[in-house]
């Protein structure tokens, strides 16, 4: 499991050789309301390359491997009313900017879910002190504007997409 977000920070801090990831500590996760709660879930297959010379990062997930371990949820989840991972089993992002900011960087790209494409900022922070570097990441997505269904007012438009990733000091 590898994370686009590990693979930015590394691209703009580290020298020119390879870090490794800490699968075990590493997540890439979502969120919506439903109705009054948060529902949360997780991707549990997804993986990244990076290209450090052309400084651009690759994230592929397999949409099949999206789980909030609620099976009815889940059901919902993978439906064409949804992500559709039947008819599309991979979603991806390629960035094609790099910037840095006061609190870390932020990813500029294009993501591509279902038949669609569009732009997608992901902020990246700085890695938190601890025995080995862990950086967070946070994306908003519109889910409507991927053609994901609206479902009148019981769910949230948007979706938090948030990582934790761990890599080898």
């Amino acid at each position: 499991m590898r994370h686009f977000a590990v693979m930015l920070s590394l691209l703009l801090t580290a020298p020119l050789y390879a870090l490794g990831i800490v699968e075990e500590d590493s997540t890439l996760g979502f969120s919506v309301v439903v109705g009054t709660r948060e529902v949360s879930g997780q991707f549990e297959d997804w993986s990244a390359k990076i290209d450090l010379e052309a400084r651009q990062i690759t994230v592929t997930v397999r949409t099949t491997s999206a789980t909030t371990n609620d099976a009815l949820l889940d059901s919902v989840l993978h439906s064409a009313a949804w992500l559709n991972s039947r008819t599309f089993p991979d979603a991806s992002f390629t960035s094609t900017e790099i910037t840095e900011t006061s609190d870390g960087y932020l990813a500029t790209g294009i993501l591509a879910v279902r038949d669609t494409t569009l732009p997608l900022v992901v902020m990246i922070s700085e890695p938190e002190a601890n025995e080995r570097p862990i950086y967070m990441v946070q994306a908003t997505l519109d889910r409507t504007a991927v053609g994901m269904e609206a479902f009148a007012d019981t769910v949230s438009q948007t979706a938090e997409i948030t990582g934790k990733i761990a890599i080898t000091p």
